[in-house]
């Protein structure tokens, strides 16, 4: 009981800190300084030897990442799946784990949310892949076999489950508190903010939005969210509805959002499952592979948004390929 009032108080005290940063607006770099200033680093070469002693060595990158090049004998649950996934791969939170991204700046926030979840020896590798790729360390560079790259994972669960508390250390209460702060709207309403001129930002992973998504919905995975947002809507008055799955996922995507200044973000209730049980239309795509993506001008109002939704939307579309700097 003691544990799980000190669990429920870290992160209502996470929570918190994130509420009162809304009004300042953080930028990524912000949220990246803060996360490095709370968490603990290891260099390469004690990344491994942590590895050789039992360690996990866990990469919270983007699958197409991760199959290009990653730690030998890593395992791959990207940034915006880890809260719902981590409990089925590491069961045990007194487990050692080395997390990394491409850079160090997505598993510094990841390091976290973990630490919050009660995984307190969670440590960063400073410099991510590319410091492990520089100090000539060994790859592995293949595609995981499916049995692999689901790790034996369940998919999000949905609501009833979440209601019947399934056992999963502070993801039901990160999910719940994140909902007791958002604005939550139904399809019906997502799809009339949509025509009035709001954006509809998928944050599920990529292969779940090329199986089908809301039609011109825009894509940015929701571990990458924080760091592709300001290039995909530079205007943080512009209208938002996130959506992943079932709701939970964008819930947190919303508070982020709002701590970087965002102020008109709102969460599809119930997510994609509620928007194919509406009947509402869906689109179905292939995935896009693109370079850098050119920042839509900073403008404000109606035909700021127009230009979004317009020429470059199908650039925006692809933000979510292009990883090298996280």
């Amino acid at each position: 009981m003691k544990k799980r009032i000190a669990l429920t108080a870290a992160l209502l005290l996470g929570l918190c800190l994130a509420a009162a940063a809304w009004a300042q607006g953080l930028t990524k770099q912000d949220l990246v300084r803060e996360a490095k200033s709370r968490i603990s680093q290891v260099t390469p070469p004690q990344a491994l030897e942590m590895q050789r002693t039992g360690s996990v060595l866990l990469d919270c990158r983007e699958p197409e990442e991760f199959a290009e090049g990653h730690a030998p004998g890593a395992v791959n649950i990207p940034r915006g799946l880890l809260e719902f996934r981590i409990a089925k791969l590491i069961p045990n939170p007194k487990t050692s784990i080395v997390m990394y991204c491409m850079s160090g700046s997505r598993s510094s926030l990841s390091v976290c949310t973990l630490t919050n979840m009660g995984y307190a020896n969670t440590v960063n590798l400073d410099g991510g892949y590319n410091a492990w790729v520089q100090a000539g360390l060994p790859l592995e560079k293949d595609a995981p076999t499916a049995a692999e790259a689901q790790h034996g994972l369940p998919a999000e669960p949905d609501a009833a489950q979440a209601a019947a508390g399934a056992k999963v250390p502070g993801k039901e209460d990160l999910v719940r508190e994140a909902k007791d702060k958002i604005t939550q709207v139904s399809p019906a309403q997502a799809t009339q903010m949509q025509t009035q001129g709001g954006v509809v930002l998928d944050c599920r992973e990529t292969d779940e939005f090329v199986a089908g998504h809301v039609p011109g919905a825009l894509h940015i995975p929701r571990g990458l969210l924080e760091f592709k947002i300001a290039a995909a809507i530079p205007d943080q008055q512009t209208p938002i509805v996130l959506y992943c799955k079932t709701g939970g996922r964008a819930s947190l995507g919303v508070c982020a959002l709002a701590s970087m200044g965002y102020t008109s973000v709102v969460n599809l209730d119930g997510g994609w499952r509620a928007w194919v049980k509406a009947g509402l239309p869906v689109e179905r795509s292939e995935a896009a592979a693109a370079p850098a993506i050119p920042a839509v001008p900073a403008a404000t109002g109606e035909p700021a948004r127009q230009e979004l939704r317009g020429e470059t939307k199908a650039q925006v579309r692809a933000l979510d390929m292009s990883h090298a700097k996280f």
